[in-house]
């Protein structure tokens, strides 16, 4: 791999030599991430999209896949807490976008959502309570103006048993929605498994959903924006988009799941490193930790650095392999901290400074990973470390 950093500013405080030095980079392509988009609109025509973009986008830098997103239009973006609310706004460097927090924000940060356009889930109505006493706490002392209002959205508990009221708790709703300084635009749910589009439990949550919301509608409360749709839903449910979907997975080319239909999507990570070194083990010999493997006969073997301190995991071990000059190079031994090895016998033109692919668009993908260590390709990419640099197709901005 040739490896330029001739872009780097050696005044940016981001292009520490940690990432000028980097042996492992994940190129990020906010090409595919647009035309993964479009794809998904394709699909949803009627209704917003919400981006999800907590943990760092997946794994992908919020950022700029927020500054790409911004360009394309989208209005809504989804995070899990304050500080990733933060950085968000900061990127998009305008208050006209909807900033959604999933989860939950302690009442003390309050005025962080006041100053940063931030909206707020609320799932309890103990929660709102608290939330609203601080506000008027806050209005009394003369840090809030008395017309002051933090837009939420109501969380309801359809069957996750996460977050959310249960739906049978309409009183407690309507009571939310009369609290002073709080303003609730929005009410939604989360589907536990849309990802299976035979199962029943997604159509009862949808059901368990409506009748709710009918009922408040009864009462006089009335919503602006529903959302039920994650990726997975967007696809296997197309009449539940209601306003607004919540594209998370999916925006980033991998799919929810094997069942699901998607339309083509791109992977938007590629994760490649290089060969640090090339030696022979013997027939006999063992390789890393443990003499968990040993060599059968004479191999060609190849150290690449990187480990489990990167996001790349010990579980890989068993049946993994990264793409060497186009062919597989399988994993021998245990994956270390920083390091790993491959058998490169059958490679002979793979050398010290030869460019290896971990995975991306080809051959392994994250989903292959993800069957590697029995888990999900969600997984994959929002564990690439931080030492790890993202690298991105626009001019000048790779030092992120």
């Amino acid at each position: 791999m040739n490896f330029d950093n001739s872009h780097f500013d050696e005044d940016c405080e981001r292009c520490s030599p940690l990432r000028r030095h980097a042996k492992v980079e994940a190129h990020i392509s906010l090409d595919a991430l647009r035309r993964n988009l479009r794809q998904i609109r394709s699909i949803t025509p009627q209704a917003r999209i919400c981006c999800v973009v907590k943990a760092d986008a997946y794994g992908h830098g919020a950022p700029m896949v927020c500054r790409a997103l911004q360009q394309e239009g989208i209005k809504d973006f989804a995070v899990s807490g304050i500080a990733e609310a933060q950085e968000v706004r900061l990127a998009l460097q305008s208050d006209m976008e909807q900033i959604l927090i999933l989860g939950y924000t302690l009442p003390d940060d309050l005025d962080l959502l006041f100053h940063y356009h931030i909206t707020q889930t609320v799932f309890s109505l103990e929660y709102a309570l608290a939330l609203s006493a601080r506000i008027q706490q806050m209005k009394e002392e003369g840090l809030l103006p008395m017309t002051a209002a933090l837009p939420i959205h109501i969380k309801v508990d359809t069957g996750m048993n996460r977050l959310g009221f249960m739906t049978d708790d309409v009183d407690g709703i309507t009571r939310v929605c009369k609290l002073p300084g709080l303003s609730a635009s929005g009410i939604f749910t989360h589907f536990a498994m849309s990802d299976e589009p035979q199962s029943p439990m997604t159509q009862a949550q949808f059901d368990a959903f409506i009748r709710l919301t009918e009922q408040l509608q009864a009462r006089g409360i009335h919503f602006a924006c529903r959302h039920v749709c994650n990726s997975a839903a967007i696809a296997n449910f197309p009449t539940m988009h209601l306003d607004m979907v919540r594209l998370g997975i999916s925006l980033y080319g991998l799919k929810p799941s094997a069942q699901t239909a998607m339309p083509p999507l791109v992977p938007v990570m590629t994760v490649k490193t290089i060969i640090s070194h090339i030696h022979t083990v013997p027939a006999g010999q063992s390789v890393s930790y443990g003499a968990t493997f040993r060599a059968e006969h004479d191999m060609r073997v190849a150290t690449v650095p990187i480990g489990y301190a990167d996001g790349y995991v010990r579980a890989y071990a068993r049946d993994g392999y990264m793409t060497v000059c186009g062919k597989r190079a399988k994993i021998v031994g245990r994956i270390c901290m920083d390091q790993c090895m491959l058998d490169v016998t059958e490679i002979p033109q793979a050398v010290v400074g030869t460019s290896v692919i971990v995975f991306g668009q080809t051959d392994p993908t994250a989903d292959t990973l993800a069957q590697w260590s029995d888990t999900i390709n969600y997984e994959v990419t929002c564990i690439i470390g931080k030492r790890v640099p993202r690298y991105y197709d626009v001019p000048d901005t790779t030092c992120v």
